[in-house]
């Protein structure tokens, strides 16, 4: 991910030159595929930006956590899994949405997974790990809370309107 600051009057004036804010290394230090559709929340002094990982039309699309107290000083380091299958039983849950809410000290987070044809029950992941044919990507809302050190995210699925 990278980023350029824009200029105030115009919002579309390049200032400076572009800086690289964040990439996907494991535990050992080696780069790994894809992160994309970064979402960022603020909770008090932590932000707290949330990213795809992986190919979106596998069950193994998850959605990473990263911390940082200064919005443009991001570790490059692994990010932490908020969402994966074994988590959720949704196959690929991915592209998650970070928004504030009314309800104090609960954000929402929306985000999509697959689901079986027809249905709106979780896919789980074929022999390939993959999606399979006719599946359906849709979109789910959760409720978003932090822990006690003001960073550590944590989710809960809103039940569907009757």
């Amino acid at each position: 991910m990278c980023s350029s600051d824009l200029a105030d009057d115009d919002g579309t004036t390049v200032l400076g030159d572009s800086h690289q804010l964040l990439n996907y290394v494991d535990a050992h230090g080696n780069y790994q595929d894809t992160i994309e559709g970064p979402s960022l929340i603020q909770n008090g002094n932590w932000f707290i930006l949330f990213v795809a990982h992986g190919n979106w039309d596998t069950c193994g699309y998850t959605t990473e956590w990263f911390k940082s107290q200064h919005i443009w000083a991001w570790t490059s380091t692994a990010g932490t899994t908020l969402l994966n299958q074994s988590g959720t039983s949704l196959c690929g849950p991915g592209g998650a949405d970070a928004t504030a809410s009314e309800v104090s000290g609960q954000d929402r987070l929306f985000l999509h997974g697959w689901v079986k044809p027809g249905t709106s029950t979780p896919s789980g992941s074929n022999n390939n790990n993959e999606s399979a044919a006719g599946q359906q990507r849709v979109m789910y809302a959760a409720v978003l809370t932090f822990g006690s050190d003001g960073y550590t995210p944590s989710v809960s699925f809103l039940a569907p309107a009757s």
